[in-house]
């Protein structure tokens, strides 16, 4: 036989000799027994405030709750310390809202949320009081974020500056929203016109950035990263940033929700600690509900983006991609034409970004 025939024999003996000595692990899967998953709170917004339930379910559903552990059919209803209350209104995919406009959230005023699951079980949450809002702040620095791929273009990094009252425990939690411009191919509308081509979008992205005043007491927070605008098309971006004053405890639940949020999801990974809130059973207080109801003070600040340094080669190389087919107000979840500017800009600081 040819010296490289026997070559190729040894070869191929020694990949499948390797071949059957691997064996299929069959891992065990991770279950857990369903417990009652809250999410909402109130605030000094006059908005219609809401509670989510759901059911938890094994690990790997993540964000994305099945209809099947949804709940449609609970009693719930908001109370404050002072003996007055307001039931809550289903609305669909596990969300129940307010529908009474004089039921405010106040400062200095406690407030729980009640729960009945339609087997008997109550829960109820632990007092949680708003603390007075803290009013002082702007936007100190806007950076454009070059980083860009398929699943998001460039960025508009907002920081903001907040001058945090001496003498008191503060902590904060920071939330925002931007609508920005958009562009489609647009809708031909005859003789080489072409409409709907621009539309700007609501953007609310889930970033939630907290902070605890314990190392800087009285004095100022200066350039905390609070959110991202992404970068689309040409335009001003307006942008509602919602500034909280929360409790410790409501504190302490985000870092827990931080820290489980650090781990690296592997299989082999402990499964990771429920993060129980401040609800409980109230026939059973050792049976925790998952989340948190709660209560907080919020200061808004609006101001609208002007870039001047954005190019259409900037565009063509980080934005070309996310361009769609249609007419732009269509296409685009959330979105106004061209010719509608979002309400309540109107006398909003206008704050220029060059780069």
């Amino acid at each position: 036989m040819p010296l490289h025939n026997i070559r190729l024999v040894v070869i191929l003996a020694f990949f499948f000799s390797m071949v059957s000595c691997i064996k299929e692990i069959r891992p065990p899967l991770r279950t857990v027994t369903p417990k009652l998953v809250v999410e909402g709170g109130i605030t000094t917004d006059t908005t219609p405030y809401q509670v989510k339930l759901s059911f938890s379910g094994p690990y790997r559903f993540g964000q994305n709750i099945p209809d099947s552990l949804i709940i449609e059919d609970a009693q719930v209803s908001i109370a404050d310390n002072i003996g007055r209350s307001t039931p809550l209104t289903y609305k669909g995919n596990g969300i129940y809202v307010t529908t009474d406009t004089t039921f405010i959230g106040q400062s200095g005023k406690a407030y729980q949320v009640h729960i009945t699951l339609q087997d008997g079980r109550s829960y109820i949450s632990q007092p949680e009081k708003i603390a007075a809002p803290v009013t002082d702040l702007h936007v100190s620095k806007v950076e454009f974020d070059a980083d860009y791929d398929f699943q998001h273009p460039t960025d508009l990094k907002i920081f903001v500056d907040v001058n945090d009252p001496p003498g008191e425990e503060n902590y904060y939690l920071w939330k925002a929203y931007s609508w920005v411009p958009r562009k489609a191919t647009g809708v031909p509308c005859g003789n080489y016109c072409i409409k709907w081509i621009y539309c700007t979008q609501l953007i609310n992205r889930p970033f939630v950035t907290t902070f605890s005043d314990a190392s800087i007491n009285g004095n100022t927070i200066r350039e905390q990263f609070i959110y991202r605008s992404p970068i689309y098309w040409f335009g001003r971006h307006y942008l509602d940033i919602s500034q909280q004053a929360i409790t410790r405890e409501h504190f302490q639940f985000w870092k827990r929700f931080e820290e489980q949020n650090a781990k690296t999801g592997s299989i082999l990974d402990p499964l990771p600690a429920p993060i129980e809130g401040n609800i409980y059973n109230v026939a059973n207080p050792d049976d925790l509900a998952l989340g948190y109801f709660s209560a907080s003070s919020v200061t808004h600040k609006k101001v609208m983006l002007v870039p001047f340094s954005i190019s259409q080669f900037l565009l063509d190389q980080t934005a070309l991609y996310f361009v769609k087919e249609g007419g732009c107000h269509l296409v685009y979840p959330d979105a106004l034409e061209d010719k509608y500017n979002p309400t309540g800009w109107e006398n909003a600081e206008e704050i220029e970004v060059h780069w």
